[in-house]
């Protein structure tokens, strides 16, 4: 059931869905469809898996968090991005940034 939620949370993010709504873009970090509807071109693509303790009351309970890393190309300017689903809140986030080449 884990890996089939993950596997379903790879393919929203392949298929370009907002990781983020608005109301959680507290940081001014952009859904991966609007930096691609942007003109952002994925140039580099990562994807890790991290075993992290449950929060309460499922302490005793493995919490696997799905990283996906992406860096972005957009007329010479580079961005990365992470896209994270974590299984135990069953949420997802993501964080963007601007960088160097």
């Amino acid at each position: 059931m884990k890996n089939m939620l993950l596997v379903l949370g790879a393919s929203a993010i392949m298929a370009g869905w907002p990781i983020l709504q608005a109301s959680q873009a507290d940081d001014g970090a952009l859904p991966m469809a609007k930096l691609q509807a942007a003109g952002w071109t994925v140039v580099d693509k990562r994807e890790e898996k991290q075993e992290r303790p449950g929060v309460a009351p499922y302490q005793n309970l493995v919490r696997i968090v799905q990283l996906v890393h992406f860096r972005l190309e957009k007329d010479g300017q580079v961005m990365r991005c992470t896209a994270e689903y974590d299984s135990q809140r069953d949420k997802y986030s993501g964080t963007s940034r601007a960088g160097g080449r």
